[in-house]
């Protein structure tokens, strides 16, 4: 896990050397174990090293036997040691005992040979020979890859956009399509990022330049081809799973785990713990007064596992003083209470290990939202929906629904049922977006980034298009924010639920069998029980939690209303808006995150707008 940076430019450039120190040095926080560059007058490449393997000798930028591929590279090649040694019968003379070294040289027999990386990863290749730069994305967007073409065709990377800044090569400029669709979804979709002219390479995608000339291309796609009753599926979900995870355990450093108790982390703490008896750390946050939740089941697995837990306490004035500096490495808004308690985790974490097991992923591939469950079970007959109707209880004030579902159940699309789940109601009027910075907002159209997910998944099931558009697109929001929150303490975040080999066998299981009782994630459930036991198994599920709310009401209000009282100055959205929301909330008639939607805008603007880096 690392950091990169680089340029590309047509035409000799001696600026490019002082240019890359600076995207460098931007992300030194994500390589605290040592730096590299690479410069010649067409590119510069500028690398931030996290040692996780081959302590001694994985030193970046890396080159193949010739010199004439070098490689920058973020992240982790779980299966390099088997590369590694295909490699070595194919003639290849490899010079450490690197992962990264791996990648430069499977590029010599082609890009086709790239598939056979599993793991994490972003990575950019300059070919000096032929002056041409080829990158590549992981398939799930585990990793962050960030790029700019500029007038003058020069290309600028990295793996915050904080780093394509700090060249000076771009300019920070606010995107107002993006700023309109993050207080529509809370995220924004594709390759879009809140700055103008700074684009994300989408997950599954590589781009190669050449001359000033940019494509970019798909390489992974998920397939849910072939969708079928499986003989033998729960046994194949166990070895699936535990052969996942002692992949992610591959490692020279400590690895530990966050541990909330709930279904996720509990089963990685579960298979870790195993493999590394005595000697797994595991991480859970709360609140000083808390007595249940978290704290009372990851305590419960801790236990049950043997692992070293620790307990991180939030208080308000933590999340106060951390609004900016969160705001700041996560280059956008958004983030809220996950952010902070992924942050304070990280930090704790880090003073123990370098890799950190989380559960990311689950909920999206094997079926973990009510909205996965309603789309199964309005596919029901009458009958079928009357025999699971007292399932309804599981979702609480929800729950209230289950007679107008059972005798009328919804026949929404997977595109309305995504913006029944994502799109806000108070931000989704056109109305809103009447002043002059929306104006090259106007005509945004909050179903067209949905639409184009959905090609070319239009005839699978509905539940597997509902969970196909939250991979592509709120999981993506959550990836970015561990991610962020990780490194910005120097630590490895890594999601085994997200290896593409374990999605691949999940897109392939029919929806009632990740249903199975009317239950979520009912084959982890089952996996769960029989070594956990039914405490853990059918704990409802939570997520992690802090009381927010209150701590906006009452600790930190002048905090949030110095904030919000700048951001209403910026012409963004009317005053008197801002005011009726903010009452609405103090008055408990509002949520929060809409008020945490406009607080962290106004933050981003601040850090890269107004340059007030915190």
């Amino acid at each position: 896990m690392c950091g990169l940076a680089g340029i590309c430019s047509s035409a000799a450039n001696e600026s490019m050397e002082s240019a890359i120190k600076r995207a460098g040095d931007s992300i030194a926080h994500r390589g605290p174990d040592g730096e590299g560059r690479y410069l010649d007058p067409y590119c510069a490449l500028a690398h931030r090293r996290l040692a996780v393997i081959d302590l001694g000798t994985g030193q970046q930028p890396i080159r193949n036997e010739d010199g004439n591929l070098v490689l920058v590279f973020n992240g982790e090649i779980y299966n390099y040691a088997e590369i590694r040694e295909l490699l070595l019968k194919q003639g290849h003379g490899l010079k450490t005992a690197s992962d990264s070294e791996t990648i430069v040289h499977l590029f010599e027999d082609g890009e086709k040979a790239l598939q056979m990386l599993r793991g994490m990863f972003a990575f950019a290749i300059w070919d000096r020979g032929s002056r041409e730069l080829f990158a590549m994305r992981d398939r799930i967007g585990i990793k962050p890859f960030y790029y700019a073409l500029t007038d003058d065709g020069t290309l600028v990377f990295g793996s915050e956009i904080k780093a394509i800044l700090a060249t000076g090569l771009v300019a920070a400029t606010p995107d107002p399509v993006s700023v309109r669709e993050y207080l529509t979804y809370k995220f924004t979709m594709g390759e879009r990022t809140f700055f103008k002219g700074i684009r994300s390479l989408e997950p599954g995608n590589w781009l190669r330049w050449k001359d000033g000339k940019l494509s970019v291309g798909s390489y992974w796609r998920p397939c849910y081809d072939g969708q079928r009753e499986t003989p033998g599926l729960y046994q194949e979900f166990e070895h699936t799973l535990e052969e996942t995870i002692k992949y992610h355990l591959v490692s020279d450093v400590p690895v530990g785990a966050f541990l909330s108790g709930g279904l996720d982390t509990s089963s990685i703490v579960e298979v870790a713990s195993r493999q590394l008896p005595g000697n797994l750390s595991t991480y859970t946050c709360g609140t000083p007064d808390e007595r249940e939740g978290d704290l009372y089941y990851s305590d419960i697995v801790a236990r049950m596992c043997s692992t070293w837990h620790h307990e991180i306490l939030h208080t308000p004035q933590e999340f106060s003083s951390f609004m900016k500096k969160c705001i700041w490495h996560l280059d956008e808004p958004g983030g809220g209470s996950t952010a902070v308690h992924g942050y304070y985790v990280a930090k704790r974490a880090r003073q123990d290990v370098k890799v950190l097991l989380s559960g990311e992923g689950a909920d999206e591939v094997l079926g973990g939202y009510y909205h996965h469950w309603l789309s199964v079970y309005r596919g029901m007959s009458f009958f079928e929906r009357g025999a699971n109707y007292r399932k309804w209880s599981q979702w609480g004030g929800i729950a209230s629904r289950a007679r107008e579902e059972f005798l009328w159940p919804g026949k929404e699309t997977a595109l309305e049922v995504f913006m029944t789940r994502h799109v806000s109601p108070i931000f989704s009027g056109d109305g809103l977006y009447g002043t002059d910075f929306f104006a090259p907002a106007r005509g945004y159209d909050r179903r067209e980034p949905v639409q184009r997910l959905l090609q070319g998944y239009r005839e699978i099931p509905l539940c597997s298009q509902v969970m196909y558009l939250d991979l592509k697109s709120y999981l993506y929001r959550i990836l970015h924010i561990y991610d962020r929150m990780c490194m910005a303490v120097g630590l490895e975040n890594r999601v085994p639920f997200l290896d593409h080999k374990f999605v691949e066998f999940c897109f392939k299981i029919p929806p009632r069998q990740l249903f199975r009782g009317m239950q979520t994630k009912s084959l982890l459930r089952r996996y769960l029980d029989q070594r956990l036991g039914n405490e853990i198994a059918y704990r409802p599920k939570t997520g992690f939690t802090l009381p927010v709310d209150a701590w906006f009401r009452q600790a930190i209000r002048s905090d949030i209303e110095q904030v919000l009282e700048r951001f209403k100055k910026r012409g963004v959205l009317e005053p008197s808006f801002v005011d009726e929301l903010w009452g609405r909330f103090l008055n408990a008639g509002g949520d929060r995150e809409d008020i945490w939607r406009l607080v962290s805008l106004e933050l981003w603007f601040q850090c890269f707008i107004d340059g007030e880096t915190p």
